[in-house]
């Protein structure tokens, strides 16, 4: 008896998980249709493969997004972008280039 309540945890799990995943995915596309912009908070990432830093900063009139020095403004109530431009010593020509993947030979 014991023996199948811990079997039966993982599934109750994966259902509500899902069930979890399928409630915000709804409430998503009911934000979308109704125009609520998306909520991002500050933070700063690095990805190693690609050599990109991203910095997310949240401002009173706009939250700034820079991606290897340009940034990007996106009105804070509307999500609307309203502007890009650059740090001081931005540089168009060193930033680094995505990754290529090899072409399969078809």
């Amino acid at each position: 008896m014991a023996t199948s309540r811990l079997l039966a945890k993982p599934h109750s799990a994966q259902i509500i998980s899902w069930l979890r995943l399928r409630f915000r995915v709804g409430l998503g596309k009911l934000f979308n249709l109704a125009g609520v912009p998306g909520i991002v908070r500050e933070c700063d990432y690095a990805a190693n493969t690609t050599d990109a830093q991203v910095t997310v900063r949240v401002r009173e009139l706009f939250t700034i997004i820079t991606v290897n020095g340009l940034e990007i403004y996106f009105h804070r109530l509307t999500g609307t972008i309203d502007g890009v431009g650059s740090r001081c010593g931005y540089r168009p020509d060193r930033v680094p280039e995505s990754a290529q993947f090899p072409t399969s030979s078809e």
